[in-house]
This record gives C-alpha cells, structure tokens and sequence, in this order.
C-alpha cells in the first residue's frame, strides 16, 4: 500500500512539473504582439486593409495607413495586461486612447476587439 502512494504521488509530481514547464515555453501576448501586422479585415470605420501598425518591445508602436492616396504615419505607446491593449495615439495635438480585447493572437493572427467603438480587426503579421 505505502509502494502504491509513492508511486502515484511521484507519477502527481512528474505531471505537475511537466505542466509548469509547459506553460513557461508558451509565449505571452506581450511577447507574442511585438512585430509587424497588418490589417486584413476591418469592421466599418475601422483602418483600410493593408494598414500595418508595428509593436515594439519597449512599448511603442507606429501605425502606417493609406488613405486617399497618401500616405499617413501615427506614433504611439501601448501595453499589455493579459488579454488587453491599452493604446495611447497621438494625432495632432489630440491623445486618442483605446482598450481593445485580444480575442485571438498567434505567431501569423491577431484579431482584436474595441467593445466601445464595437469594432473588430484582424491582422496577419508581416514577415
């Protein structure tokens, strides 16, 4: 009987640690986001397809869009907190924040949410 406990508490501690290091290979979506992406499907007055936003490590991100036959360029600074992007955007002298919910993010898809604005996109990233 003392044999069978300590075999199964010892099988418990394998696939408890087993699990632990799992979950410290998959990635995060801090470290996930950071890259280029660009927009493939947008909700109505969401950014045209083909607008690329670009997140860095430290916390920034540039957003490049087409609009009218320009060219237009956005700096801005993000975080992330589990499933939300908090951003900050300047345009002009006016900061626009958002909070969007990332309901899909893999190394190649991003798709995001803005409950406020009821606005979804969805990004493939660049390579």
């Amino acid at each position: 009987m003392k044999a069978l406990r300590l075999a199964a508490s010892g099988v418990l501690m394998v696939g408890l640690l087993g699990a632990v290091r799992a979950d410290e290979k998959k990635a995060d979506n801090k470290t996930l986001i950071v890259g280029v992406w660009e927009v493939t499907k947008a909700d109505e007055g969401g950014p045209p397809a083909g607008t690329t936003f670009e997140f860095t490590r430290d916390g920034k991100f540039k957003m490049n869009v087409k609009a009218d036959g320009k060219d237009y360029s956005f700096e801005g600074t993000y975080a992330v907190e589990g499933d939300k992007i908090t951003g900050a955007l300047k345009i002009e002298d006016k900061e626009e924040k958002a909070v969007v919910t990332i309901k899909k993010l893999t190394d190649k898809e991003l798709v995001t949410r803005n409950e406020e604005a009821k606005r979804t996109l969805e990004f493939r990233r660049k390579k």
